[in-house]
């Protein structure tokens, strides 16, 4: 049985991207998949493309792409019906001239490609030019060339028609006609548009004589050439635009300024037949028009400087409705776009210029006709954008008991597909891609890990509904139709927990006392009892309205899943929409205008909430109950009904805003807030128990030296007679832990909320590792080169005779954990057999000496290591802004990480924050800690440590077992050291672990430009996975120290299994520097160093799982653990050992030809048993870890 687990937030999300500046100009466009991408001139004077491509949200210089050197003057670019793009560009030669530039029908997929010069029209010598016209017919694939003219002077000053050139482009040459002329002499000339009727191509020029406005149309290109009309002009016209008539195939003119008027060829062609007036009274100062097919949105901005549309069909012009978008003050610059999708209603997209000089993308959705406003970017790997908005977190699990007829599904949930469904049409990021949601459906890939992380901003605390209905395994595919499963999910609605907090407003006093997590006010300080009263009502109706919202669309969705299971029926669930009809009862008018309400808060002059009935049939007979603001702005009464998640959020949004509090202070009243300043705590305690740690290491390691030989010996013989009792006396206990334990018992909302998922989100969707970047000191690298070299031929020579062992044995295991044979652990315990135990135990003796002298050598590296610089997206400039300034070094950088989701599940646990270590904790003070479990003069310090390290040990394996398959797969993907280029094929990576959507949806990741430095033989350190995996395994080995003060100073059989646990931890620890490290020194292919360091795990991960098991039952009889306790404790150790497996599995596979099954095979079993013990340790921590001190 699949399950679906879904959280969401909330909060203010970071992404690694760079907003887009307005500069000089930018007109969008539609790429390949209608989605909005722009051309835009920067204030540098470089022609930019930004558009989805090559997996990333891309920035390109596009005149560098075309050949262009220089300056780049002026730009014009139109886009036909079926996609094609005409361009054409003016730059400066100096000397006051310029070059021209064209390129005709190149479609939107071949935009990033190179351009072919045969497709490039150049010319030479023209005055210098200012602005480019080019017309918006002539470029469907079969059309002659477009028609251009040039403006050698900026547009406000053109007074005379030799300011404008026409230019001819024939075959490959251009030429420059100045000739033509108007009728009568122009005082000033306002504005120009193309136009094409039965007489051929021609220009519609408005001009002015004498305070009147005049327009003239002559034809240049045609059967009527030069002919010239001057049709009968409006008063007060300011702007002219055109549009193509899909049925007649010819311009229709549009005149805007105190009126908005439409002409037909009919009536420009006449000097006696008037226009039609569409709308009145709506001063327009400039015009814009977007198209797709026969709808039509005629967008206007007025002399007050707002923004305005008309929205129409083309073949009913004066049946349209006029919407109000931006206030005053806020119009700008707009560049406007219509884009047909699946569902049959046309998106609207605005690029306009936002308070900070940057590009937004204002968005409408088709079903509500909402529009929602979202940052306009472009991929990074060093820079972060953030976004305000929810986060939500979906994962796939399997419920599959053993002996389940279905097959091992446990094995398929990893990079499944998941089909989601938004009640609206929103634009987000799902697992770093960029994708829209949508009532369309879109199937969705999830990453190794079964999940799916969808981020969408938004300007208030609004959003739509999500919803998923159908599972496909990652070994199939969603187009067959016989591979699909339908599932008996309920809708998510994000808003949810922010709808919860809202529950408790009974009154304005509550409001009036509403505190963010900040500790600040959330109203303003002038909001009056009164306001607070009314906004309390306002909110608690809309809250309780929602109950009956929830219940409608639960049945609404309950009868797409039965349209799904009789679609089935028939094989067309694969194809299956979500009926419009399901969501839309009636539409609210008055809906697009919400966002002109939002802008003008301050204008309101009354404003209410009421329940009313609504009519929802054709006669009227039927009626419900919802609610309706009604909103009044001067003379200006809007009026909304609020009946779904969207609007109520947004009605609630805009109340708060009301009262002065806009989406900032919502979130740090109900969102989820990072609280800074306690994980800055954490981090540096963090920090500080590295130090001290290593510290007393360096101490220590010495007489560690003399004892582990004794120990492990001792050990050889405890561990057979301890797995003797284990089989022989807890057979009952064994019995009890079946494979439906390993996903029925480790569930918990802590761990698998997006809060805590948060960091490890980064790590592999948000380039905080691939796109990392260390910065030694100039002194620092020294490896101790000889010193290495000698050891690793001491330390392969041990080993090699059990290779061959290792190799046979680990397929073995990972044959049996993955198979239904595993009913219980005894299973498992047959593959230990004494001779096992002697070989096992008895080589790692033998190396003890030489794992101790590198353990003595990384001690001085890692300390070393932590202060080298790192770089990398999000994480650095999080740090730099939350510290002010301070530089981000590795320890920094690796406490943070383990800091943040630490500082979460200790507050969500314990509901205290972590004490602060620094200046109280050092080597010395550590020693006492673990030698005498008390700190002279500082008695609350072992509490203080006691608490902080279950949390930090947790987080560290949850974090390094993501690091560490991410570098599985890299190597995979890369090479490794050995790879000669550092582009990330991310399509190879998304079938590993990245998420990967069933189109070409891009991916907001920029490819590392110099973070992992893979040619020649460079130093191991340079590495970003090594070196961050080995801190985090230092950081767990640190936390996790046993105390030697245990039982009176004298150490039980189960005292000295939990050091020597800890000691095969340190031993893998440090076969990272002596498989890595050596590696680089030596000159080894990386996959060997890889293929070692798995021999390493096997020899360590055997004893080391035999002295858990039997702490494990020591700790049952000897603390009175409950029996469920002792279960999750078993699971978590089985887990680990086969956590361990998959990685020899997939380091001994990789770059083996016709492996590549068992490699992924071997990543999914590591990566989903190490997700899977996490998950059993948040359990534990949650019941039974802080309530004691160790």
């Amino acid at each position: 049985m699949i399950t679906i687990k879904q959280d969401s937030e909330l909060m203010t999300n970071y992404i690694p991207a760079n907003p887009v500046p307005a500069g000089n100009r930018f007109v969008g466009i539609k790429d390949a998949h209608s989605r909005p991408a722009c051309f835009s001139l920067s204030s540098d004077k470089k022609l930019n493309l930004i558009i989805q491509s090559d997996e990333a949200a891309t920035l390109v210089d596009f005149g560098e792409l075309l050949g262009i050197h220089g300056n780049v003057q002026a730009f014009d670019v139109q886009q036909s019906p079926n996609s094609d793009i005409s361009l054409c560009v003016a730059t400066d030669e100096g000397n006051g001239t310029s070059s021209f530039w064209f390129l005709n029908e190149l479609h939107p997929r071949n935009l990033t490609n190179n351009v072919s010069k045969n497709k490039i029209v150049k010319g030479n010598g023209l005055p210098s030019i200012h602005h480019l016209f080019m017309s918006n017919f002539g470029t469907d694939g079969s059309s002659a060339t477009p028609l251009v003219f040039a403006a050698f002077q900026p547009t406000d000053r053109i007074t005379s028609e030799q300011q404008l050139g026409f230019i001819k482009i024939e075959s490959s040459t251009v030429k420059l006609d100045t000739s033509w002329s108007l009728s009568t002499n122009a005082d000033k000339i306002l504005d120009i548009a193309f136009g094409t009727c039965d007489l051929g191509d021609g220009l519609f020029v408005l001009y002015e004589v004498a305070g009147k406005s005049k327009i003239q149309f002559k034809i240049f290109r045609g059967p009527g050439d030069d002919f010239v009309v001057e049709p009968k002009c409006p008063s007060g016209v300011r702007s002219i635009a055109t549009f193509m008539d899909p049925e007649f195939n010819e311009s229709v003119l549009i005149t805007g300024g105190d009126v908005l008027s439409s002409h037909s060829s009919d009536q420009y062609l006449s000097t006696r037949k008037e226009g039609e007036i569409i709308s009145s009274s709506v001063n327009i100062k400039d015009l814009h028009i977007a198209q797709a097919d026969g709808e039509l949105r005629i967008w206007y901005t007025t002399l007050a400087s707002s923004v305005h549309y008309y929205t129409c069909k083309t073949s009913a012009l004066s049946k349209g409705t006029t919407t109000p978008l931006l206030p005053k003050g806020r119009a700008g610059r707009i560049s406007p776009l219509l884009a047909a999708h699946g569902s049959g209603k046309a998106t609207s997209y605005v690029l306009s210029v936002g308070k900070t000089g940057n590009l937004t993308l204002l968005q409408q959705d088709p079903a509500s006709k909402i529009w929602q406003n979202y940052p306009f970017y472009h991929a990074s790997a060093t820079n972060m954008t953030e976004v305000k908005g929810y986060t939500l977190r979906i994962q796939a699990a399997s419920d599959q008991a053993a002996g389940d007829d279905n097959g091992n599904e446990k094995g398929l949930i990893p990079n499944c597909w998941l089909r989601l469904y938004s009640s609206g049409t929103v634009r987000c990021l799902v697992n770093g891609l960029e994708a829209e949601l949508s009532r369309d459906g879109s199937w969705f890939r999830t990453d190794i890990h079964g999940t799916l992380h969808v981020i969408f901003g938004t300007s208030d605390a609004s959003c739509h509904k999500v919803f998923v209905d159908c599972f496909c395994a990652g070994n199939s595919s969603p187009s067959n139709p016989n591979g699909l499963r339908i599932l008996n999910v309920p809708p998510l609605n994000p808003s949810a927990k922010v709808i919860a907090k809202l529950s408790n407003i009974k009154s304005g006093d509550d409001l009036l006392a509403a505190r963010t997590q900040k500790g600040e006010r959330v109203l303003g300080s002038n909001v009056s009892k009164a306001d607070a009263d009314k906004a309390a009502s306002a909110i608690a109706m809309l809250v309780g309205h929602l109950d009956k919202v929830d219940g409608r669309d639960t049945r609404k969705f309950a009868t797409h899943m039965s349209s799904l299971r009789m679609a089935q029926k028939t094989n067309f669930l694969a194809f299956q929409p979500l009926q419009l009809w399901i969501w839309d009862d009636i539409i609210d008018a008055g809906a697009e205008a919400w966002n002109w309400v939002k802008d003008r808060v301050e204008d309101v002059v009354e404003w209410t909430c009421d329940v009313v009935n609504r009519v929802i049939d054709a006669v009227g007979d039927i009626v419900e109950k919802v609610v309706q603001m009604t909103i009044k702005l001067g003379n200006e009464v809007y009026k909304f009904v609020l009946d779904s998640v969207t609007t109520i959020a947004t009605g609630i949004s805009w109340v708060f805003e009301k009262l002065g509090a806009a989406l900032d202070k919502i979130i740090e009243y109900i969102g989820f807030l990072f609280q800074w300043d306690d994980i800055l705590t954490t981090t540096d305690s963090l920090v500080t128990i590295f130090n001290a740690g290593l510290d007393y290491g360096q101490l220590k390691v010495g007489a560690l030296e003399k004892k582990a030989k004794s120990w492990i010996g001792d050990a050889k013989t405890e561990i057979k007679d301890a797995l003797a009792r284990i089989r022989n006396n807890n057979q009952k206990e064994l019995g009890q832990v079946s494979k439906s334990d390993v996903t029925a018992k480790s569930d918990n909302p802590m761990g698998d909320s997006v809060a805590f998922n948060w960091v490890g989100y980064q790590i592999q969707h948000g380039g905080v590792v691939t796109n990392a970047a260390i910065t030694p000191p100039t002194s620092g690298g020294d490896t101790n080169d000889k010193i290495l070299a000698e050891i690793w031929e001491e330390f392969k020579d041990e080993f090699k005779v059990a290779e061959n062992f290792v190799e046979n044995l680990s397929g073995d295991f990972l044959d049996l954990v993955k198979s239904n044979t595993w009913d219980d652990v005894t299973n498992v315990l047959s593959k230990f057999t004494d001779d096992l135990i002697d070989l096992v135990m008895d080589t790692l003796g033998n190396a003890t000496g030489i794992i101790l002298k590198i353990v003595r050598l990384g001690i001085g590296t890692v300390k070393s290591l932590g202060n080298f610089e790192i770089e990398c997206p999000i994480i650095t400039q999080l740090w730099k802004l939350a510290t002010k300034g301070r530089p981000l070094t590795l320890f920094n950088f690796c406490a943070l990480l383990i800091g943040i989701p630490t500082t979460i599940l200790m507050k969500a646990v314990t509901g205290k924050k972590p004490a602060a270590l620094k200046g109280r904790l050092t080597g010395n003070t550590f020693g006492q800690f673990l030698e005498k479990g008390a700190v002279s003069g500082d008695s609350s310090l072992p509490s203080d440590i006691r608490a902080l390290t279950p949390p930090a040990i947790i987080t560290t394996v949850f974090l390094s077992s993501r690091v560490t398959a991410l570098a599985l797969i890299w190597d995979s993907v890369t090479g490794g050291f050995q790879s000669s280029s550092m582009k990330l094929p991310v399509t190879n990576m998304a079938k590993l672990s990245l998420a990967s959507p069933i189109g070409p949806t891009p991916k907001l990741m920029a490819r590392p430009m110099r973070g992992l430095r893979l040619a020649g033989k460079t130093p191991w350190y340079e590495n970003v996975f090594d070196t961050i995996s080995l801190i985090f395994e230092t950081g767990g080995l640190i936390a996790s120290w046993p105390p030697s003060h245990m039982n009176a100073g004298v150490m039980q059989w189960a005292d000295v299994f939990r050091w020597l646990i800890w000691g095969t931890d340190l031993v893998n620890d440090a076969a990272i520097v002596i498989t890595r490290a050596i590696g680089g020194v030596a000159d080894l292919a990386r996959h060997i160093t890889k293929w070692w360091r798995g021999v390493i795990t096997m020899f360590t991960t055997i004893p080391k799982f035999l002295m858990e098991l039997a702490v494990v039952f020591n700790d049952y009889v000897v603390r009175n653990e409950t029996v469920s306790a002792l279960i999750r404790h078993i699971v978590e150790a089985v887990l680990a050992l086969a956590a361990d497996l998959g990685f020899i599995v997939a380091a001994g596979t990789d770059h083996v030809k016709g492996a590549e099954e068992f490699f992924y095979s071997g990543v999914g079993v590591f990566l989903g048993c190490s997700v899977l013990r996490v998950g059993f340790k948040v359990a534990d921590y949650a019941l039974e870890d802080h309530k004691a001190e160790r």
